[in-house]
């Protein structure tokens, strides 16, 4: 299934992207610019170099200056404390109306390429890669490291995690609810009943997360018979939050999933799972949310599909 972002239209003028990105890059041609895909931003390749994000509309402004310096500082922080490539920075406008980022390109492809394609024992292989990031990204020094250079005191746990859910819940029936089908609705209510039912998930530690990570943001080894990991990019999103937010790759089929959870050092959390089914199964009301909020009946048709794949994943 090809995601709303690498199917979402660029939403920039191609005049003014050449316009930007000769300020920092000369003697750019149009034909050296490949537009690759469109999610929180635009993102281009130059000269088969180098890689360029221009917010999407809704954050060319304030927000996205935010954004940029957000990420910015997070991957230095990470550079330190990674041992797979990273995005950094060296090209970075400020300027609201339109700011940028660029970096040196990483080789590889997206594993979301061509991971319909390899074999299971590929899959086995990137799946331990995976996890041994993860066990570096999720871990307690790290995390204190993070919090320290961030300042941040405290994280969503607890009751208080609970109640942003419950809340979310009112939201989604005054909000999404009116835009979808009764049995869609049902379902709804019984993911969150299911979660919020359950106290144990409310007593997760939180650790250090990527927040977006898919197969989409994990870079491989274009060539199928080298299992191989050669960067992880799009840290826009990374926080301190419920780990399980890093682990939902049931798209991905069992067989992944259950070698990456072999190999994931903090698998033994009781609850683990259960916040992993919810949180995958939650991910289409982000989409449905943000459209209806923008009028963006592009994003809100994106979260009724996403929707309807999830229901057939967790029917009820």
């Amino acid at each position: 299934m090809i995601s709303y972002e690498e199917s979402n239209p660029s939403d920039v003028d191609i005049n003014h992207v050449i316009k930007e990105f000769s300020k920092f890059i000369p003697k750019i041609s149009k034909n050296e610019i490949k537009f690759l895909y469109h999610g929180t931003y635009n993102v281009f390749e130059v000269k088969t170099k180098y890689i360029f994000r221009i917010p999407d509309r809704f954050f060319r402004n304030e927000k996205g200056v935010k954004l940029i310096q957000k990420e910015t500082s997070v991957l230095k922080f990470l550079k330190n404390h990674i041992s797979i490539p990273i995005p950094q920075p060296s090209i970075i406008s400020l300027t609201e109306d339109f700011p940028l980022m660029g970096y040196e390109k990483i080789p590889g492809v997206s594993l979301s390429r061509i991971f319909s394609k390899v074999d299971i024992s590929y899959r086995r292989k990137i799946a331990e890669q995976v996890a041994s990031f993860l066990n570096v990204l999720h871990s307690k020094s790290i995390c204190k490291k993070f919090a320290e250079l961030f300042q941040i005191r405290e994280t969503l746990k607890g009751e208080s995690y609970k109640q942003y859910w419950v809340k979310r819940l009112e939201r989604l029936r005054n909000i999404v609810f009116p835009v979808i089908k009764s049995f869609e609705q049902k379902w709804l209510e019984s993911i969150f009943d299911d979660f919020l039912s359950n106290e144990k998930n409310f007593n997760f530690s939180p650790n250090l997360v990527h927040g977006d990570f898919d197969t989409s943001n994990i870079l491989v080894n274009p060539d199928t018979n080298v299992p191989e990991i050669t960067g992880i990019i799009d840290f826009e999103e990374c926080s301190i939050y419920d780990p399980a937010y890093d682990l939902q790759f049931f798209d991905e089929g069992p067989e992944f999933l259950n070698i990456l959870l072999f190999k994931y050092k903090y698998s033994n959390d009781p609850s683990l799972l259960s916040r992993m089914k919810f949180l995958y199964c939650r991910t289409c009301i982000e989409y449905l949310e943000f459209g209806i909020d923008n009028n963006r009946v592009d994003m809100i048709k994106a979260g009724k599909r996403m929707l309807k794949k999830n229901m057939e994943k967790f029917p009820i």
